[in-house]
């Protein structure tokens, strides 16, 4: 079953309900979301709904009660635990799995793993998805019906419990409509036309956030959620609050909760930005933040409070505070490269957030004026329908060495050919198809009496005369040039041996030329370039139509077998595609840069390290972002060293990142900052040090730290073949996790 609606409609009632029933049968239940800390937040959940005896909790960083009938987990972990069931042919231990978020199907970086798990999941497991609105849900629900056997059920719904209204606030401060049934309100209108340039000069001043939030207020539109375009906005609007204050009661209530919460995270109690919490009702929320003030800003918001969060908006997705009113302040966002203008999905994932279900009738969605706001393209967006989803497959080296530990090629062949990659390309693909049977139809009739018997015999046979053909006139103007070279000298051209090397390579293609049939053929004109060039025009474009198809259609097999090949020539598969004792570890590490890790492993130079030398050398591989940082040359500490290993590293690793940028795969970014910055944290140094010698935000410290230790753990699998490597992994992990970056509980 696919749930598409949208957000505060009830989904997860759907989905309790599902596991109550598998539950009274003595059956288990997979509960998978796309982030560790909504992972968190259900497992708390239903804990409280089935009793904790009865749930348990997998995301990597945290294991809890693993043999519950209620697994709740990351949809990574989810995918790895398929892998497993499928290379040591065992049954997945889930009668029910339930996707949550499933629109991250369409998710160009993770979309990937949902496809993965919707293609191994068993057919005898059933399968429950809940989504925010999907235009094309009937699509997905017939793709899956195709691959499981099973009728899909759909239930959409586009009716938001809490309706969304928009506005628009004008630079005098007057809050009006968006729109009304004739378009644009003509008081937006007015001034657009009244205005001496339609174009905002980019210096323009910010907001004043204080008086809007005043206007807010005044209208009874607060909480507000404000998405902004960078970080440093963020923390900016808030000094610009700080004429907007909160009563004494208010302030003293949100100084009570917030010490109560400092008992779990005493770390916070001198963070910088606590004086806007406090007295102000404002806070910032973003990537660049700790995970904990995070957490911290959710709650009170979601305790009523906060006045206002400023967020960025890449995290639209992931938070987890609905307001009654969602502020935009501009209509394009930064992709990572440019300014882009929102499409309709990011729109509605963000005005998602406003209307509280269960304390507000209506939710408002205001837009401010500004040189970065297209009132008209914000009008047609709300109108228009979220975009399709569409599959973002890709083939990785994990996904290879995973799935050839328990398939052959052949079989994975026919598992990509079931993707819903290829499900949406067929009727395309069934065009191609058509164009090309029609050439091939018509050539067939012109091939009565020849030698060749179908299209794809005189396909192959001119491809093989043109070849040949090309080769002898090649031949023959290098025999011309050299006699009359020659001819000018005393050398006898006979006697030369240059020149008895080219005449015995002609004598080689004249013979090869000889034994094609196409000499004895009778219609041997009909396919002669220069006499009928109609009939060989149409042969070329049966190839094209040909080759097109079979690329299209074998897109994925074909990116599969480019994989294949590779690990074949390092020695992680055999010339069969049977995985070595090499690939059968190597496929453990779960992780973007598997094949080099295991480089560094075949080397032998991880073993070697400390656990903190290791830390910093692994977080090299997890850093995907380029940026040129200087270290603060003040903090002192064992540089040469970290340096010598770093030095090695490269060294170890050199001959199979220059094969992968040789063979076109991405390879990373292999900076030193980050080993500097995870080496100084793991060997005991302050987050305030490390953050200083580095200059990186703190909730980008917190990330790489995160990520590095998800990869140590995947080091930590290698008991059998690496016991001294997975022990120090393990270190490694104990010395990275500790205050300000533990995981909230």
């Amino acid at each position: 079953m696919l749930v598409s609606a949208p957000t505060g409609s009830g989904k997860t009632w759907i989905a309790v309900q599902a596991i109550k029933k598998v539950v009274s049968e003595q059956k288990h239940a997979w509960y998978a979301s796309p982030l560790k800390a909504l992972s968190n937040s259900k497992y708390h959940e239903f804990v409280q709904e089935f009793g904790r005896e009865n749930v348990g909790l997998i995301t990597g960083d945290r294991k809890e009660n693993t043999d519950a009938r209620i697994i709740v987990g990351t949809t990574e972990i989810l995918r790895n635990q398929l892998y497993d069931s499928m290379s040591k042919s065992s049954d997945f231990n889930a009668e029910l799995v339930i996707l949550d978020e499933a629109h991250y199907l369409g998710d160009i970086d993770r979309g990937v793993v949902w496809e993965e798990v919707m293609i191994y999941l068993p057919t005898r497991v059933r399968l429950l998805m809940l989504s925010a609105t999907i235009p094309n849900d009937h699509e997905i629900a017939s793709w899956l019906e195709s691959i499981r056997n099973l009728t899909c059920h759909v239930v959409h719904s586009e009716k938001r419990p809490v309706p969304i209204y928009p506005l628009y606030q004008l630079p005098d401060g007057e809050i009006v409509p968006l729109s009304g049934h004739n378009g644009i309100s003509p008081k937006i209108e007015s001034f657009i036309l009244n205005s001496q340039k339609k174009r905002f000069r980019r210096s323009q001043s910010s907001p004043a956030y204080a008086d809007i939030l005043n206007a807010l207020q005044k209208f009874n539109l607060l909480p507000a959620v404000f998405f902004l375009k960078s970080r440093s906005e963020c923390n900016n609007a808030l000094y610009a609050c700080r004429k907007h204050t909160v009563s004494e009661n208010r302030s003293n209530r949100t100084k009570e909760r917030f010490e109560q919460l400092l008992k779990k995270y005493p770390f916070l109690s001198d963070h910088i930005q606590l004086e806007y919490l406090m007295y102000h009702g404002v806070g910032s929320h973003h990537g660049g933040q700790l995970p904990h003030w995070k957490v911290v800003i959710e709650r009170l918001m979601n305790e009523g409070c906060l006045d206002a969060i400023f967020s960025t908006s890449t995290v639209a997705a992931g938070v987890n505070f609905p307001a009654r009113t969602v502020v935009l302040a501009q209509s394009d966002r930064f992709n990572g490269k440019e300014f882009v203008s929102l499409s309709s999905a990011e729109l509605h994932q963000a005005t998602g957030r406003a209307g509280r279900r269960g304390k507000d009738k209506i939710g408002f969605a205001l837009m401010l004026h500004g040189p970065f706001q297209d009132p008209h393209l914000i009008n047609e967006l709300f109108a228009t329908p979220p975009e399709p989803i569409n599959s973002q497959i890709k083939i990785n080296f994990s996904m290879c060495l995973n799935l050839l530990l328990s398939q052959t090629p052949e079989e994975i062949n026919q598992l990509l050919s079931v993707s819903f990659a290829k499900f949406q390309k067929m009727d395309s693909l069934s065009e191609l198809k058509n164009r090309k049977e029609k050439i091939f139809e018509n050539l067939q009739q012109k091939l009565i009496g020849c030698c060749c018997e179908n299209v794809m015999d005189i396909i192959e046979k001119t491809e093989q005369r043109d070849l040949l053909s090309g080769q002898l006139t090649r031949l023959k103007k290098q025999k011309r040039k050299y006699v009359k070279k020659c001819s000018m000298s005393d050398i006898n051209v006979e006697e030369d041996e240059h020149f008895r090397e080219i005449n015995q390579k002609i004598e080689f293609l004249l013979n090869q030329i000889q034994k094609l049939p196409c000499s004895d053929c009778k219609n041997y004109q009909l396919c002669n370039r220069k006499k009928n060039r109609k009939f060989m025009d149409l042969v070329h474009k049966a190839k094209y139509f040909f080759q097109s198809y079979e690329k299209a259609y074998n897109v994925l097999w074909n990116e599969f077998t480019r994989h294949l090949d590779f690990l074949i020539l390092n020695g992680f598969a055999d010339n069969n595609g049977k995985l070595t004792s090499d690939g059968i570890w190597a496929s453990k590490l779960r992780l973007d840069h598997p094949l080099i890790i295991a480089e560094s492993i075949r080397k032998g130079m991880l073993s070697r390290l400390s656990p903190e030398l290791l830390s910093g050398i692994i977080a090299v591989f997890v850093n995907d972002k380029f940026r040129d940082l200087d270290l603060d040359e003040s903090i002192k500490w064992e540089k040469d060293l970290l340096m010598g290993s770093y030095y090695r590293m490269k060294n170890a690793t050199e001959e199979i990142i220059l094969l992968m940028k040789q063979h076109n795969f991405k390879v990373p970014n292999v900076q030193f900052w980050p080993a500097a910055a995870l080496y100084n944290w793991a060997r005991g140094e302050t987050w305030e040090n490390v953050i200083k010698l580095t200059s990186v935000d703190e909730g980008d410290l917190a990330m790489m730290i995160f990520r590095t230790a998800d990869n140590l753990r995947q080091l930590t699998s290698l008991d059998e073949t690496h016991p001294m490597l997975a022990d120090k992994s393990r270190q490694c992990i104990k010395l990275l996790l500790r205050e300000p970056v533990i995981l909230p509980t």
